[in-house]
């Protein structure tokens, strides 16, 4: 039993397998077309082929992988198909091939001539034997595009043009046609977008260009008078009076050619400018004093001239400002234009300007004082070298003439106690004002005040009399500082 299955089982080891039969058949064919058949998609699992036999259905048969047969006449036709492998075993299939009526396609139009990208389209044309709609596409995408009938150029090169008609139940599809023909380079031509502005003035508002080119290609600017406008990207700016003239350039490439140049001109104005003064005018200009150099700008660019506007008060030399007057300085800036800018409008900056103020005008005013014996009063002989004013005070010290009494057992400062009261440390022997209307020699008299009289009274017959401190200040009316002396005096009366 054993034996027996192990004899079967290297029986059915070793069986051959029957290959596998199939077609298919060219989807142009006609009567009288040739009809392409194609086997190559039998096989044989574990060995291979070694003869394909064919039966057209009409009568005739064939051999070969891929052999083609013509059919006389329109109809359905059962092919077969029988392949043999190389252990003799076959494998068969059928299939039934409709043979239609043929048709043949026909341009109708002729290719242009002279086509350009971006030019005239052309309207091709193209009939079938079968009086079936012809189709239309392009074999050649990037040099041509088709919609319906209507052949556009994109691009240089060959365009061929595609016509197909995909036949019916009585007609079989036809043969593809081709026409082909070439496209030159396109011209392009360049328009100015943009309207030029009316009023260009040099240093002014700038202007920005456009231009477009009818290629769709970028468009490249500049200025053709340099003198008058520069140009940077898409703006124009205007530095000198004349025509401004705009160059406009598309120098084209593999599908263009290069557009011819195109200008736009346009008149360009003298500019206006302003002046401003940069310094800052001083605050205490005085006649004869320190100088001022004033400084200004044009929006021009252009240098600013200065003049005085009251040359009774200043004097403008360059930029150099000197005070010869009491009163309000003016100084003028003006700028008088050139050949691309218009005069500007003068600008004036004023400032006050005062008298000369000594320093010290009274410094070598002398004198001295003298006093009355009889009556105490002081008299006070100086000599000063201006107008002006003196004030003058004269104290003598409290409490050593015994005049004051006070209970308080403190004073405030200034104050001192007398006999348990607080009163004042310093009496006034006397005040005053003179005013001196001129130079020379100025006398003024000092009369005792009743508590000086007091005190000199109560000291009158004695070798001591009563100590007086005298305070001058004297102020010029020409101005400058003030000025003080002190003088010390005993003043005494006799007994």
């Amino acid at each position: 039993m054993s034996a027996l299955l192990l004899a079967l089982s290297a029986q059915l080891a070793f069986a051959d397998v029957t290959p596998t039969a199939s077609f298919i058949a060219s989807a142009n064919y006609g009567v009288e077309l040739p009809v392409q058949f194609d086997a190559g998609k039998s096989e044989d699992p574990d060995g291979k082929i070694v003869r394909y036999s064919w039966k057209f259905g009409d009568g005739s048969e064939g051999s070969g992988v891929a052999p083609a047969h013509t059919y006389a006449a329109t109809g359905t036709y059962e092919v077969t198909l029988i392949v043999e492998d190389d252990a003799h075993l076959e494998a068969m299939t059928t299939q039934s091939v409709a043979v239609r009526k043929s048709q043949k396609i026909s341009f109708t139009s002729t290719p242009p001539g002279a086509a350009v990208v971006g030019g005239a389209t052309y309207t091709v044309e193209a009939t079938a034997t079968s009086v079936l709609q012809v189709s239309f596409s392009s074999g050649t995408p990037a040099v041509c595009a088709v919609s319906v009938s209507t052949v556009s150029f994109i691009g240089a090169g060959t365009c061929t043009v595609l016509a197909d008609q995909q036949g019916n139940n009585e007609f079989a599809q036809a043969v593809q046609r081709q026409q082909s023909f070439a496209v030159g380079k396109g011209t392009q031509n360049i328009s100015f977008t943009s309207a030029p502005p009316g009023a260009a003035a040099v240093g002014g508002a700038t202007y920005t260009v456009e231009a477009a080119a009818t290629s769709g290609l970028p468009v490249s600017l500049s200025s053709g008078t340099p003198g008058a406008c520069a140009i940077s990207g898409a703006t124009v700016s205007f530095i000198g009076v004349g025509t401004c003239t705009i160059l406009a350039n598309q120098p084209g490439n593999e599908n263009y050619e290069a557009a011819a140049q195109q200008g736009q001109s346009f008149a360009v104005g003298k500019g206006t400018q302003k002046i401003s003064f940069t310094s800052t005018p001083p605050g205490a200009a005085v006649v004869g004093g320190a100088t001022y150099t004033v400084g200004a700008t044009a929006t021009s660019g252009l240098p600013v001239l200065f003049s005085s506007g009251t040359p009774a008060v200043c004097a403008v030399s360059g930029s150099t400002v000197s005070f010869v007057g009491v009163g309000t300085c003016t100084v003028l800036a003006d700028q008088g234009g050139s050949g691309n800018y218009n005069a500007a409008a003068q600008a004036a900056q004023s400032f006050a300007v005062r008298a000369v103020r000594p320093s010290a005008p009274n410094s070598n005013f002398g004198g001295h004082a003298s006093y009355n014996t009889r009556t105490g009063a002081i008299t006070v002989n100086v000599t000063v070298s201006n107008p002006g004013r003196f004030t003058w005070r004269a104290t003598f010290a409290n409490g050593k003439f015994g005049v004051f009494a006070s209970a308080r057992s403190k004073c405030r400062h200034g104050q001192l106690r007398l006999n348990g009261k607080c009163r004042p440390a310093a009496i006034t022997f006397g005040k005053g004002v003179t005013n001196v209307t001129g130079a020379g020699p100025v006398t003024f008299v000092i009369k005792p005040s009743r508590s000086a009289t007091r005190a000199l009274k109560s000291r009158a017959g004695r070798k001591k009399g009563v100590p007086v401190s005298l305070s001058l200040r004297y102020q010029s009316s020409l101005g400058g500082a003030p000025v003080s002396h002190t003088a010390s005096l005993t003043v005494k009366l006799k007994g």
